[in-house]
């Protein structure tokens, strides 16, 4: 109940802009000034976003010995998407998790591809937001080195936990109680079996389909901008995606309705933007018709015959050949 409510903050932030602040008549005209053939420029974007996001999924998927087809994985991926769609940070989007398992998979395997490749997705919206405070320096002030530097150490952190993972076992060991200690070096030592499973050639790969498939939303997202009439230069159109894209993290929002706006609307005033608040909420509810696209196809994948046998349970293990 408290979950729901937290969830509701940016539903109310929302409809405060609609009802006292946006001009609805503005509003209205310039998210119906948006033409078919605009709608239909950003389809082929949106496939190729997907599949870099499914050849992404698959290779991580191969590391675990888990091997299904590309149109397999297209539909398991487009569902768990449908479904985190529906949820703060797109956590149910681990419903992935169950469709392999009712296919064979291993919780393990299934879970660490999954999560790995939504750490992926973290890394690469950070290094956005990164890049997006550089270009937005002048709109944010003296605060903008210290986001900056906040960012990159975000960035940075992981990697140099990554480097001293021995030394940092070591010290978390003696102060976890012995009675869990056993369990606990066991699930870090699978998950580590998953690290090391990805060669300096996945990691690559990954973070560039992981920084094209980020590239992609964005860019869709100033298609879609530019769609209604409103001109916006491309870099602070990625800046902007960037900021608002953090807001669909937070849990006080559903998909960061209300947030996203009201973060948004700041940035445009900074800017100096012409008719800044309408146009901060427009570009705001691009977001959502962007998610109306992801939402059709992760209905479309979950319908297809190819979902079928992940989304019953199992005869027996095996049957998705994992060794």
């Amino acid at each position: 109940m408290k979950s729901l409510f937290y969830k509701l903050i940016g539903v109310a932030i929302f409809v405060y802009l609609l009802g006292w602040v946006v001009d609805i008549g503005t509003l209205g005209a310039r998210v119906g000034a948006l033409r078919l053939s605009v709608l239909a420029l950003v389809i082929p974007f949106h496939l190729a976003q997907w599949s870099l996001r499914v050849l992404r999924w698959q290779m991580l998927l191969r590391n675990e010995a888990i091997h299904i087809s590309f149109w397999e994985n297209f539909a398991v991926a487009a569902s768990g998407f449908f479904f985190g769609s529906l949820t703060p940070g797109r956590i149910g989007e681990f419903a992935k998790v169950k469709f392999l398992m009712n296919a064979g998979a291993s919780f393990r395997g299934a879970f660490m591809s999954s999560f790995l490749e939504r750490v992926m997705d973290i890394f690469a919206l950070l290094f956005y937001v990164a890049i997006g405070i550089l270009v937005c320096r002048n709109l944010m002030l003296e605060q903008a080195y210290y986001y900056f530097a906040l960012a990159l150490f975000l960035l940075a952190a992981p990697w140099g936990m990554y480097c001293y993972r021995r030394t940092l076992l070591k010290l978390a060991m003696r102060m976890i109680p012995e009675k869990i200690a056993g369990g606990v070096e066991e699930k870090i030592r699978l998950c580590a079996r998953s690290l090391k499973n990805i060669s300096p050639n996945q990691w690559v790969a990954m973070a560039l389909y992981s920084l094209g498939i980020w590239g992609l939303n964005y860019w869709m997202i100033f298609l879609l901008f530019r769609g209604t009439g409103y001109s916006l230069s491309l870099s602070y159109a990625f800046a902007f995606a960037a900021f608002g894209s953090l807001a669909g993290l937070l849990p006080i929002s559903i998909y960061g309705v209300g947030v996203r706006e009201a973060i948004l609307i700041a940035f445009f005033f900074r800017a100096h933007y012409p008719d800044a608040v309408n146009a901060a909420v427009v570009f705001g509810l691009m977001f959502l018709i962007l998610l109306i696209y992801h939402i059709i196809l992760g209905f479309m994948g979950w319908m297809s015959p190819a979902m079928k046998r992940f989304l019953t349970r199992p005869v027996e293990r095996g049957s998705i050949n994992e060794k």
